[in-house]
């Protein structure tokens, strides 16, 4: 904004025919709508023109430095001719207006109100792309804005937002196989913001035959009893299994074990599980897909069967705290004929985090 006006200015002193009248009328448009002009102009005179003369050799010299200044940093061209008394009176009376105007910040990038002010920009330089299926459960985003005075925030999938921050990174883990999104937003410290920018990407990170807790990583904010998933990803000629899943019962007590809706089709399951896992420490669960001596579901191709809900809820609530849930190597799935299906990923260990 300053290389603005001080060229205006220059080439317009310049020009001896050229009335004050007409360069005050330039003046108020490229600075229409910020205030009143003749009011302005008013008060101005009223407070400012009788010192002038008093204060014009003082202000020349500083006014020269500026100028100088302006030319060695490339703010204006550099000229030859140098202004004479009567333009360095214009150029005087027209800085002293610009520069007593209150609330006027002309080097300030983030007032909407600069004619170079240019809006929040942010912009995601690496992460999964849009569309993008990844075969982990952990990526990493990062991104920057177009200012160094800006803050973000970001969520993934419907959960709470981070709030505003300087960082711009983030590593996501445990996400959970499926659909994801990743939604970010950044503003200036000023308080403008941008849209709202959304990746959508997805997570195959487990196989053929393995073994999994939905969700992986299950976030605590109060010590309520919530509900965690045993999830057979992607099993194959599945008749009946076995799991076992270690806590901290120090930590947690077991309200219940209840089968999945993978058993919904029968009318007569096998589901037991073990009484004694709060003494213990250990879940074992035991199930069958039989249903008068028949399995009763299909028993060709891969599919996700969701085996056992597992309600837990937390002795104490210690916000830090983080405790794991594990599906143990002993765990197996058996065929029809009662044959061993190997468990591909041999064990699987969820996290609870207390936020």
């Amino acid at each position: 904004m300053v290389k603005k006006y001080v060229e205006w200015i220059i080439n317009l002193a310049r020009d001896s025919h050229i009335k004050i009248k007409n360069i005050l009328t330039g003046l108020e448009l490229k600075m229409q709508g910020r205030f009143d002009l003749r009011t302005a102009w008013q008060s101005f005179l009223t407070q400012r023109l009788i010192r002038l003369r008093s204060i014009q050799v003082a202000f020349k010299s500083s006014l020269i430095l500026t100028i100088n200044h302006c030319r060695s940093n490339n703010i204006v061209k550099p000229t030859s001719k140098i202004v004479d008394v009567n333009q360095w009176k214009i150029l005087l009376l027209l800085f002293l207006f610009t520069a007593c105007t209150d609330n006027f910040i002309p080097d300030n990038p983030l007032d909407p109100n600069n004619p170079i002010y240019e809006s929040p920009i942010v912009t995601i330089i690496s992460g999964p792309e849009n569309g993008e299926t990844l075969t982990s459960g952990n990526t990493t985003f990062v991104w920057d804005g177009n200012e160094d005075a800006m803050l973000f925030q970001y969520k993934i999938d419907d959960g709470l937002l981070s709030g505003w921050k300087n960082s711009k990174t983030v590593t996501l883990d445990y996400l959970d196989e499926g659909d994801h999104s990743f939604s970010l937003q950044a503003k200036y410290t000023t308080g403008d913001t941008t849209e709202v920018q959304t990746i959508r990407f997805s997570v195959n990170a487990f196989g053929t035959n393995t073994i999994r807790l939905y969700p992986w990583e299950s976030k605590r904010y109060n010590s309520d009893s919530f509900t965690v998933e045993v999830i057979g990803e992607e099993v194959i000629n599945i008749a009946s299994a076995y799991i076992e899943i270690e806590f901290d019962e120090t930590l947690f007590t077991v309200n219940s074990v209840t089968q999945g809706s993978a058993f919904e089709n029968c009318s007569s399951p096998v589901f037991i599980w073990n009484d004694d896992a709060n003494e213990t420490g250990v879940i074992q669960i035991s199930c069958a897909f039989l249903d008068d001596g028949d399995l009763c579901i299909p028993v060709s191709g891969a599919q996700s069967l969701i085996l056992a809900n597992i309600e837990l809820k937390p002795k104490t609530y210690t916000s830090g705290n983080t405790s794991n849930l594990t599906i143990t190597a002993n765990s197996q799935y058996r065929n029809s004929e009662n044959g061993n299906i190997d468990i591909e990923n041999g064990a699987f260990e969820g996290v609870i985090r207390f936020e």
